[in-house]
């Protein structure tokens, strides 16, 4: 009747933080879906990083498909699987304590796998003080995107996509150093003016994507580097 109280809404369901950044990623492009899952989950330093080579990469994809300028958004069952474990895509620019020891977690896989197939480079960075995991964070970051030919490092992302693990990064870090181990005979200041010029590495097109494929690593072997790494650090803990 006219003038009667009307009865209160019944309160929406809560959506999840993972319905939340579904549902809006669909409305947004890549780069707007980088800032919504960092306002989401916490303060972002990297967030203009992530935008910047989430732009490179769709950019970078278009290019090799030969379909430049077009505005196509990510599919649905691609941001899914860009979000969800194991890949986690997120942990590569937030500065949460899950995601900066994950990274560290990569870093001490890189460092054992490259001491394995290059002994004798990773030697002598360690007598130069030269850190070889700072690099290949570098690289992480950036997807590779600038250290090959865009259709190699599409390769790399592909390859990626489809073994839904890092695995085929840390390869082909390990198969780079080795491209470039000529260049890398000198002092610590020659090595990291070398590796920070990507420009002046002279690769043959083709000759990452070969020698990573070239670079055996498995599943099991990056296990025993995780799973030494977190006994280490839980005895610190402990201590």
């Amino acid at each position: 009747p006219p003038g009667a109280a009307r009865a209160p809404a019944a309160p929406a369901a809560a959506s999840s933080l993972q319905e939340v950044v579904l549902g809006a990623a669909l409305k947004v492009d890549p780069v707007g879906l980088v800032v919504l899952t960092s306002s989401l989950a916490g303060a972002c330093p990297g967030c203009g990083l992530a935008a910047d080579v989430l732009e490179r990469v769709s950019a970078t994809i278009h290019k090799v498909a030969g379909a430049e300028g077009a505005t196509d958004r990510l599919p649905r069952e691609v941001i899914e699987g860009l979000l969800a474990a194991p890949l986690d895509g997120q942990r590569l620019w937030l500065l949460t304590g899950d995601a900066l020891g994950w990274l560290v977690v990569q870093a001490r896989c890189l460092q054992v796998m490259l001491c394995a197939h290059q002994p004798k480079l990773f030697r002598h960075f360690m007598t130069e003080g030269v850190a070889p995991e700072l690099f290949f964070c570098n690289w992480l970051l950036q997807l590779f995107a600038g250290c090959a030919g865009d259709a190699e490092v599409v390769r790399l992302w592909d390859c990626f996509v489809f073994e839904r693990s890092y695995k085929v990064f840390i390869r082909a870090a390990v198969a780079l150093f080795g491209l470039v181990e000529s260049k890398l005979r000198g002092d610590v200041d020659h090595i990291v003016e070398a590796l920070f010029k990507p420009d002046q590495w002279g690769l043959e097109p083709g000759a990452l994507w070969q020698r990573t494929l070239e670079t055996k690593m498995t599943r099991s072997m990056l296990n025993d580097v995780i799973q030494g790494e977190r006994a280490a650090v839980n005895g610190r803990e402990i201590a």
